[in-house]
């Protein structure tokens, strides 16, 4: 899910939570994302919603993940990249440019 259908569905839990006199306080929320590395931003779709972006915008766009109180993503890579290259890039070209990351 992108970062609009997360706070919605964030929102949702909220005020059922808040319905209940309780709070999302003490969950540790997480997120799964599919990303992968690309010359300008596509978004798949079908069974993997996913995203393939420049480093810039895809830092971008997991930073909104932050915004929303997200604690924690779950990166699934998209692409032809091998995991360990994809992990190599990813550290250095988009977690730096990750706010707060």
């Amino acid at each position: 899910m992108r970062p609009e259908e997360v706070a919605k569905r964030l929102q949702w839990i909220r005020e059922l939570a808040s319905l209940n006199q309780r709070t999302l306080d003490s969950f540790h929320l997480s997120h799964r994302v599919y990303i992968g590395f690309a010359e300008r931003w596509t978004e798949t779709g079908g069974y993997v919603e996913g995203v393939l972006a420049p480093p810039v915008q895809l830092a971008e766009y997991l930073s909104r993940f932050g915004e929303l109180g997200i604690h924690e993503l779950l990166i699934t890579p998209l692409g032809s990249d091998s995991i360990a290259s994809f992990v190599d890039r990813f550290e250095r070209d988009v977690r730096p440019l990750m706010r707060g990351g």
